[in-house]
């Protein structure tokens, strides 16, 4: 069974595209997970679309990517002392990271994907100690690379 393609038109107050400078009154012809077409509204609506998603007041522009994220340390911040030069905050880091359990590290990763992805971020390069941070971006639909960081 063939899947229908649907197209969608995302129109908003203004369109970030990389390859060429800002605009206000954009819009965004996607079919499927292709981008069809990039420019002003009054100009995309010859064009066919199914659906219109409207995005008055906010701005459209391509996800960010976090290419460098440790997101099971997530819950970290207010448990480490500020200014400890850099070898002994890893070893408060190592500490804290042994104490967590299962449920913590997942708790971890999902708080620290939900943050990233308030931010515009929908791709992550996520390094890792366990397997669980690809799951759950998978669970989320980001896209995004684990690198299983491990010690001898």
């Amino acid at each position: 069974m063939q899947h229908e393609r649907r197209i969608v038109k995302i129109v908003a107050d203004w369109v970030l595209p990389i390859s060429s400078p800002p605009f206000k009154d954009g819009a965004v012809v996607i079919e499927g997970d292709t981008i069809k077409a990039v420019g002003k509204k009054k100009d995309l609506l010859r064009l066919p679309y199914d659906e219109t998603v409207d995005c008055s007041g906010k701005i459209l522009m391509p996800g960010l990517i976090n290419a460098h994220a440790h997101l099971e340390l997530t819950g970290f911040r207010d448990r480490i002392t500020k200014g400890l030069p850099f070898a002994d905050w890893a070893r408060e880091v190592v500490a804290i990271r042994k104490g967590l359990s299962e449920k913590g590290i997942i708790s971890a990763i999902e708080n620290g994907l939900n943050e990233l992805m308030s931010s515009g971020v929908t791709a992550i390069g996520d390094f890792s100690q366990t397997k669980i941070t690809g799951r759950i971006l998978k669970e989320k639909g980001l896209r995004g690379i684990v690198f299983l960081e491990f010690s001898r």
